[in-house]
């Protein structure tokens, strides 16, 4: 059966391709495919803007197609990053003890597609076509308790049953967690700094899963590079990215943004950068079922 989108050999085409045949390109994509059930896993280390690529994939995902894009907050943690940038009315979040009870349940199905089909972040929402939804996290009200991974693979899978699209938001300090997250993921977007140092580490850390027989990330992985301060792109970052994309199918970069780069910004829209990542997942993803 032949692929309806570009192969991985295209890749390169959205990657790299500026000006109006770019944008069509990277258009093309996100309004040709409607995936569904797919699972993108956004890992990072803390300050990369692993929460802020997350929202901005979500928000660009929901601005093409109908019905809910999940984001999950697999931290575990009452770490704020995604709370701040996908902000929701307290009590509206199904948290991770939340969750617990959910999966409980007989057939926690149509709990969750009841939800997930009406709430609406309170931004996020591009308010034409899809809709962004946020679960997940630890309030900070609650009491503290390690999420295990099996919580956090079953509720990935029960969102990837009742959504098209889920992101799940993970820390690569959360070793565990992390493990969990690439083993579910049709694609794997590592978040990094702009920084020379850090893509080269990006790199070895592919390099040594692509040799995982058991979390092969080969043809399923894409490093974003995030930039972290106004002007030209570093050109030490720049030497770098030949390195970090060993394993990758792509390295895409996301400029700086003055907006974001405050850590109380809501992300409210997807941008150019955001789509052009998105369309990158959309291709990794569906190539995985051929």
């Amino acid at each position: 059966m032949t692929p309806a989108i570009p192969v991985l050999d295209d890749v390169s085409r959205l990657v790299e391709e500026r000006g109006a045949r770019g944008r069509a390109a990277v258009l093309r994509v996100l309004r040709g495919t409607a995936p569904v059930g797919r699972v993108v896993a956004v890992l990072g280390m803390a300050g990369a803007g692993r929460s802020t690529v997350a929202a901005q994939l979500a928000c660009a995902a929901a601005a093409h197609h109908p019905g809910p894009v999940v984001v999950v907050d697999g931290s575990g943690s009452v770490w704020p990053g995604l709370v701040r940038r996908l902000p929701a009315e307290p009590g509206c979040v199904p948290d991770w003890p939340d969750f617990g009870a959910l999966l409980a349940e007989p057939d926690p199905v149509p709990t969750l597609r009841a939800f997930v089909h009406s709430a609406r972040q309170d931004v996020g929402d591009t308010g034409v076509l899809g809709r962004v939804v946020r679960l997940g996290g630890i309030a900070p009200a609650r009491r503290f308790e390690p999420l295990a991974p099996s919580s956090l693979l079953a509720a990935v899978e029960l969102c990837r049953s009742v959504c098209r699209l889920t992101i799940v938001d993970c820390p690569a300090e959360a070793h565990v967690l992390a493990r969990v997250c690439e083993t579910a993921a049709d694609a794997l977007l590592v978040v990094c700094r702009a920084d020379a140092s850090e893509l080269l580490r990006c790199g070895s850390l592919l390099d040594l899963l692509a040799r995982d027989t058991d979390r092969d990330v080969h043809g399923r992985a894409v490093v974003v590079a995030v930039g972290h301060r106004p002007g030209r792109w570093p050109k030490r970052a720049a030497a770098a990215e030949a390195a970090a994309g060993g394993a990758a199918v792509a390295v895409v970069r996301m400029p700086y943004d003055a907006v974001l780069a405050e850590a109380d910004s809501p992300v409210a829209h997807g941008g150019e950068a955001a789509e052009r990542i998105t369309a990158v997942c959309a291709v990794v993803a569906e190539q995985r079922r051929y």
